[in-house]
């Protein structure tokens, strides 16, 4: 049984609606009633039908509190019904795909900041309009502006008033409401019943160390420390018809690191690495092989459908072929996975254009601070402060968050709700390889288990510190132990 708690502010016609119809599902049941205003009907209508009731004003929405309660009442999704504030980002990127408003017009008409209640119906009936409407949508960021679920019309005759044209909806919404929210819950229900993944999607190939090779490659070391909570890491790549293709997929088994990988005519990637005096590796990195070649397969577009998030850097779209099929594949996964891109600045393979393209296609930037430098001088941002050049490259290409690492100096995570910042710890270092990759995939996996970012951020900072402390950048501990 999943918990739905629902958000209102006025009288409560449709959160009474919707307790209702839920206290007969196997699925779903009301869990609370969330109200911004102490003396609105709906507190009363919650608890004569038996739902406990929360209380909250602006600052507990926007500095926490809500969020803390929503855990306390273990919700899986939020159904606004007549709620009159925005939702915070933190909460919208907490609940991927399950939050749902009502609005009771015909969305993108009569929407935004003050359209609610009687000033729509007012608006419609002084605009002359001949219909009307309800719809149901998801919630993101924006006001009034996620994805439609549904819509309902009525007519509106020239002699109705607003009033007249208040009824009508209400109607509709009282019709539609309950099913369109249980259909939809349901679906997705059913989706994430199935197994779920965190994707790491570009280059697999062997770090050929001093002491010895090692299984490398950004993308599946995301796969392997994202895996967890409920979520399944695999990795996505191309690897060739030979001995060293073949260790790679002994290397995933023995890691237990799920993988879907393709074999191609060319060969499987290596990278030479030589680590400086203070662990700090730096790679030669081999053309022309088989991760430069990833094919696009019914398989992978089985596996986007299924993707809670998904990460990929620059390095692998430095060939057309698996260039088309990483973009291919985050176009192809659902609304409210989480896409993760790990900026790698290798040698010469990037350009300007694999750059925009790629943070035009993501929700979350990872980058580092010598990689913030490049980008800065590429992008039109040279010779601006930091912070500065971080909230430009969010507000310019739509980022949630920007997670941005310094080393020794420290790592910095830009959301909406601030910026994190927290030192490097003083500790023994072995080697930092897949440092930054075991940073990225903890961080993504506490996201997803419903961690707040400062949170995320402490797992992430621990995790990686404790892979800098081991050889390669797959430890056989489990990072759940750190």
């Amino acid at each position: 049984m999943k918990n739905l708690v629902i958000f209102a502010s006025g009288s409560g016609t449709n959160a009474e609606n919707l307790i209702k119809y839920f206290a007969e599902s196997k699925q779903f049941r009301v869990a609370a009633v969330f109200c911004n205003k102490p003396d609105a009907f709906v507190l009363q209508r919650a608890a004569r039908l038996g739902v406990p009731t929360e209380v909250f004003n602006k600052a507990d929405l926007w500095e926490g509190r809500v969020q803390a309660l929503l855990a306390q009442y273990d919700a899986w999704a939020l159904i606004l019904a007549g709620f009159l504030m925005m939702v915070p980002p933190a909460i919208v990127q907490s609940y991927p795909g399950r939050i749902i408003n009502i609005h009771p017009a015909l969305l993108p008409k009569y929407g935004g900041r003050g359209m609610h209640g009687m000033h729509v119906h007012e608006a419609v009936v002084a605009a002359g309009e001949v219909e009307s409407g309800i719809t149901i949508h998801l919630v993101d960021e924006q006001y009034d502006h996620g994805r439609t679920l549904f819509q309902a019309r009525c007519e509106v005759l020239p002699c109705d008033t607003a009033m007249d044209v208040a009824a009508k909806i209400h109607l509709l919404e009282q019709e539609h409401f309950p099913e369109v929210v249980d259909g939809y819950l349901g679906n997705l229900l059913n989706k994430q019943d199935m197994e779920q993944y965190v994707v790491g999607i570009g280059e697999a190939l062997w770090d050929m160390l001093p002491g010895g090779k090692q299984l490398g490659g950004a993308p599946a070391n995301f796969a392997y420390h994202a895996s967890g909570s409920g979520l399944t890491g695999i990795a996505v790549s191309a690897i060739g018809n030979d001995v060293l293709g073949d260790e790679i997929v002994a290397s995933f088994k023995e890691h237990g690191l799920k993988h879907h990988l393709s074999r191609v005519d060319y060969p499987t990637g290596t990278v030479q690495v030589t680590l400086s005096g203070r662990g700090i590796p730096q790679y030669e990195i081999m053309e022309g092989v088989a991760w430069d070649n990833i094919p696009w397969s019914d398989a992978l577009a089985e596996i986007a459908e299924r993707s809670r998030a998904v990460c990929f850097g620059s390095l692998a779209q430095r060939n057309s072929v698996s260039r088309a099929t990483i973009q291919r594949f985050l176009k192809a996964v659902p609304e409210g996975c989480l896409k993760v891109f790990d900026i790698n600045l290798r040698q010469h393979f990037y350009s300007e254009k694999i750059i925009r393209d790629s943070l035009l296609l993501c929700d979350i930037l990872k980058i580092n601070d010598e990689e913030l430098a490049v980008v800065a001088d590429m992008l039109g941002y040279a010779g601006l402060e930091q912070d500065v050049v971080c909230g430009h490259l969010r507000k310019d290409f739509g980022l949630q968050m920007l997670i941005l690492t310094c080393g020794v100096r420290g790592s910095y995570i830009y959301y909406d709700g601030g910026m994190s910042f927290l030192g490097t710890p003083d500790s023994e270092v072995v080697d930092t390889v897949g440092a930054g990759d075991s940073f990225g995939g903890a961080f993504v996996r506490s996201i997803l288990s419903g961690k707040s970012v400062p949170e995320a951020h402490q797992t992430a900072v621990d995790v990686s510190t404790w892979v800098c402390g081991c050889h390669g950048a797959m430890p056989e501990k489990s990072p759940e132990a750190v």
